[in-house]
């Protein structure tokens, strides 16, 4: 069985996982790429977790949502701003 502290170890791999496979990825993309991520996560882990209230279940995937949108945006942050000094447009 995973323990608590794994699991953490698990969720927060998959949000450096997800953040780096949607850097340089246009924002509409990743944002329905995310929703159907949050859309399976939330069925899985309503059944994993029964013991807790759906909106605890939702409230922790959109979590996890958001720390994989700021992951992305971390990561971006230099290569953005390194193209838009060397005179690019940035994101089309």
């Amino acid at each position: 069985m995973t323990t608590p502290d794994e699991f953490l170890k698990r969720a927060l791999a998959v949000v450096d996982e997800l953040a780096l496979l949607y850097a340089g990825t246009p924002d509409d993309k990743v944002e329905a790429s995310l929703a159907e991520f949050a859309e399976r996560t939330r069925a899985g882990w309503r059944e994993a977790l029964s013991f807790l209230p759906t909106a605890d279940v939702d409230s922790m995937v959109d979590d996890v949502v958001e720390r994989i949108r700021k992951r992305r945006r971390e990561i971006e942050a230099p290569s953005h701003a390194a193209c838009l000094s060397s005179g690019g447009g940035g994101r089309q």
